[in-house]
């Protein structure tokens, strides 16, 4: 690609950002994203020194031995948080095919853009200071550490194009998730130690540093996969309609005793079954009733604090994947359904009895954790009840602030909620933060037990206050109806 082409789109780029009436929205976002940068910068930095001494002064151990040993955690984690938060990139394809500008040119500066995104570049302010550690406090020399520097920086690009390939095709994100699993699955029963197993591979920068080379052509032939995903879709037809097979739910009249709401309920489950994404997020949803196993080992589960944690995901799996979309779901029509004599109340009260009903199913299903102990099982109750009665109620406030355009005509199963905001942020973590803190406020007056209560009784206030609830969240709505109807006209067809 040569470098006028890169000059070109970095031009159009440009002109993007300083064009529209959301420039001044745009510069403030980005002053308030480079403060938070600095501030993960600091903090990555810190972690990185207090990693190296806590291995080599408070564990008297080789802190690069150490650090390898936990490099395949290192990349599990970085495949997990990139397909749910990193966006794939994107350009608008529409005007470039119409420029003398070749489809590989515009594809490999799609793929050029991602490789220095924030969630790769980010890693660099852990693993730079504890390299440099390591030559000046250790007995490495910088020969060593750039071989390994080569290794670590290797797994973190093979990641970002192997997120591409999976958000893309679901039967590569299927064996994911499967290898996946199995390695939990072999950590937890002791078969083998993941980090112990890899860890002789990522060693290769001390016996040879120049083997570290041999993870080169791995980048290189996951950047070709992900160069051809990519092109494949460089077409204005690459999501074309494709003939949907109508199928009659009857069954769907079970609902008709919620009155005028059961309307939008079965509108709702409608698109569960029939559309890809929604059908995607809803059994994501339901698989967070495992979440809770991952709390049941040695290590946590005299913990109460992570048991409210597990309590919390295992029942509401199902609002913070689907229902914080709500109303995204409908953004296609959204602005035919304002235009109708719609009560509001009503489509708001059809989402909080959608909410309600797959809470109270994840909580019945969660109930087989009682096998493991009665606090776990009391920490579940408490947490679905709270679900139902609370958290229902801040996520239909979060969606009014949410405004994502849903293109449900897309095969991806995960591929249109990758935005992300602040308000998001703050009413994602409330339905966490305030049953940690119930809890807390019941063990210093008495024990566990009376924080479950709280938690619990918080939930079912909740819900006989719901009607209240309902007009607060109607007036949000209400004044943000112009701008979500906004938002969602940018539809990206």
């Amino acid at each position: 690609m040569s470098k006028s082409v890169i000059a070109t789109f970095f031009y159009l780029s440009k002109k993007s950002f300083f064009r529209g009436s959301s420039v001044a929205s745009n510069i403030g976002k980005k002053i308030l994203l480079g403060y938070f940068f600095i501030c993960f910068v600091a903090i990555a930095a810190s972690l990185a020194v207090i990693s190296f001494y806590s291995f080599d002064e408070g564990l008297g151990k080789d802190p690069l031995i150490e650090i390898n040993n936990y490099l395949i955690y290192f990349t599990i984690l970085w495949v997990v948080v990139r397909y749910f938060f990193q966006k794939i990139p994107k350009l608008i394809i529409n005007p470039l095919l119409l420029q003398p500008i070749s489809k590989k040119s515009t594809v490999h500066f799609t793929l050029f853009k991602s490789t220095f995104s924030f969630w790769n570049t980010m890693n660099f302010y852990f693993f730079i200071p504890f390299g440099l550690l390591l030559i000046y406090e250790s007995e490495y020399t910088l020969w060593q550490v750039s071989s390994w520097w080569l290794i670590v920086f290797s797994l973190i690009l093979i990641t970002n194009y192997i997120n591409i390939i999976i958000n893309g095709i679901d039967r590569i994100l299927y064996s994911v998730a499967a290898l996946m699993i199995s390695f939990f699955l072999l950590q937890k029963y002791e078969i083998i130690e993941i980090g112990e197993f890899f860890a002789p591979v990522f060693n290769l920068s001390l016996i040879s540093p120049i083997s570290s080379l041999i993870f080169i052509p791995i980048i290189i032939l996951s950047y070709y996969l992900s160069f051809n995903f990519f092109k494949q879709k460089f077409y204005l037809d690459s999501d074309s309609k494709k003939k949907v097979e109508i199928k009659k739910l009857e069954w769907l009249s079970l609902f008709d005793r919620f009155g005028k709401a059961s309307t939008f309920i079965k509108n709702d489950i409608r698109l569960i079954i029939r559309s890809k994404a929604a059908r995607g997020v809803a059994v994501m949803g339901l698989l967070f009733i495992l979440y809770g196993l991952i709390f049941q080992i040695d290590l946590y589960r005299n913990m109460s604090f992570f048991q409210i944690f597990s309590g919390i995901f295992v029942t509401g799996g199902f609002l913070l994947t689907f229902g914080q979309y709500v109303p995204s779901w409908d953004s296609s029509f959204y602005p035919l359904i304002m235009t109708q004599n719609i009560s509001y109340k009503e489509y708001l009260i059809s989402k909080w009895w959608l909410m309600v009903i797959f809470t109270f199913a994840s909580t019945i299903l969660s109930s087989f954790y009682l096998i493991f102990s009665w606090e776990i099982f009391y920490a579940v109750i408490a947490g679905g009840i709270f679900n139902m009665g609370v958290s229902s109620i801040i996520i239909l406030i979060s969606g009014a602030y949410t405004r994502i355009p849903m293109n449900l005509e897309n095969p991806k199963a995960f591929g249109n909620f990758k935005a992300f905001n602040f308000r998001m942020f703050i009413t994602g973590t409330l339905p966490l933060l305030i049953p940690v803190f119930l809890f807390n406020v019941g063990v210093l007056i008495k024990d566990s037990n009376l924080g479950f209560l709280l938690i619990a009784s918080f939930g079912v206030i909740g819900f006989f206050f719901r009607n209240i609830a309902f007009k607060i969240v109607e007036k949000i709505y209400k004044s943000e109806k112009y701008e979500t109807v906004k938002a969602y006209k940018m539809i990206d067809k």
